[in-house]
C-alpha cells in the first residue's frame, strides 16, 4: 500500500456503466416494499449487507494511516428519470430527468498551503451532474380498454442545470488534513404556473406523505 502511495496509485477500483433508467415512484408501495425486505430471512439478508457496507465504507474513510484505503472511482449514470404521480400507476405528475452523472478520482501530491517546504498526499473526487431537468407532466384520457393513459403534455419548469461537486480528503501521510468539500452550479431558474403548483400539492399529500395500501389511492 505505501509503494502504490510513492506511485500516486489507488488499491483497487470501482467501475460502473449505467444507461437511462426511469422510475415511477409511489411512495406507500415503496415502503410497503420495505416492511417486507425487513422481515423474515430478507430482513437478515439486508442486515448482513449492510454490516457489510459499513465495513467497506470504515476501511476507505478510517483515520489510521497504516489501514487507509483509496478506490480509483469511474463512474457514469446516463439520464436517469423519476417520475411523481399524484396516482398510483398512473403516468400524469412531475418527471425528473436527472441528466448525466459522472463521478471520477485522481490521487495527486501537492504542496501544502502555508507550509513551506512541506506537501500533501490527497484523494481528489470530483462529481459533475449535467442537464438536470424538472417537468410537470399530464396523463391522456385512459383508453376504452382501460388503464391508465399514455404520457400527454409536458410543461418545463426547470431547465439544463448542472452541477459540480468536489471533495478532498488526505490519505497516507496526510490522514489527519481537514475535508474539503466545494460545488458550484449553473443558474437555477424555476417556472410554476398555478396548474404546476397545484399539481406539487397533490403529489405531497398524496404521493410523499401517503400510507396505507398503495393502490387505494387511484382518482
Amino acid at each position: 500500500r505505501a509503494s502504490r502511495r510513492a506511485s500516486l496509485r489507488c488499491d483497487s477500483s470501482l467501475r460502473v456503466r449505467m444507461s437511462s433508467v426511469r422510475v415511477n415512484y409511489w411512495h406507500p408501495a415503496v415502503m410497503r416494499t420495505v416492511e417486507y425486505l425487513q422481515g423474515g430471512v430478507l430482513g437478515a439478508l439486508m442486515s448482513a449487507t449492510a454490516s457489510t457496507v459499513v465495513q467497506v465504507a470504515r476501511s476507505v474513510l478510517i483515520d489510521h494511516v497504516e489501514e487507509a484505503s483509496v478506490i480509483s472511482l469511474d463512474l457514469e449514470v446516463g439520464s436517469p428519470m423519476v417520475l411523481l404521480p399524484t396516482a398510483a400507476g398512473r403516468s400524469g405528475g412531475l418527471h425528473a430527468d436527472l441528466g448525466k452523472i459522472v463521478v471520477h478520482n485522481t490521487v495527486e501530491r501537492r504542496a501544502a498551503e502555508g507550509m513551506r517546504g512541506a506537501d500533501e498526499l490527497l484523494d481528489r473526487i470530483g462529481v459533475r451532474i449535467e442537464q438536470m431537468r424538472l417537468s410537470s407532466t399530464s396523463a391522456t384520457a385512459p383508453s376504452t380498454a382501460g388503464g391508465d393513459g399514455e404520457l400527454g403534455s409536458e410543461e418545463r419548469m426547470i431547465d439544463e442545470v448542472a452541477l459540480d461537486v468536489s471533495v478532498e480528503r488526505g490519505i497516507g501521510e496526510s490522514v489527519g488534513r481537514a475535508l474539503v468539500i466545494g460545488g458550484t452550479g449553473s443558474e437555477l431558474i424555476c417556472s410554476c404556473s398555478k396548474h404546476q403548483y397545484e399539481l406539487l400539492l397533490r403529489i405531497l399529500s398524496q404521493n410523499l406523505a401517503g400510507g396505507g395500501d398503495p393502490t387505494s389511492l387511484r382518482s
